[in-house]
């Protein structure tokens, strides 16, 4: 649903072979340490955006869009103000 020149920055993360936990939702794969600037890199969009969504909780990054628009806004709200 994002445009083109997004969707060239984050990659969902492959598979494995293996029956995991992790592998029942969506990952995004985090660029190798090796690509990324120790400075600036940490804040750069194709790093930050996969590690925030990576750690959400599952029931929020399962949701449709409205809903995720909803308990996205509550969440990070109770996070800023420790509730």
């Amino acid at each position: 649903m994002a445009p083109d020149h997004i969707c060239k920055l984050i990659s969902r993360k492959s598979s494995t072979r293996y029956s995991l936990r992790s592998s029942q939702r969506i990952m995004l794969e985090i660029p190798s340490a090796g690509k990324i600037l120790s400075t600036l890199g940490g804040r750069a969009f194709c790093y930050a955006a996969p590690n925030l969504w990576n750690n959400l909780p599952c029931k929020i990054s399962s949701l449709d869009s409205f809903s995720f628009k909803c308990h996205l806004k509550t969440y990070l709200f109770k996070q800023g103000f420790n509730l």
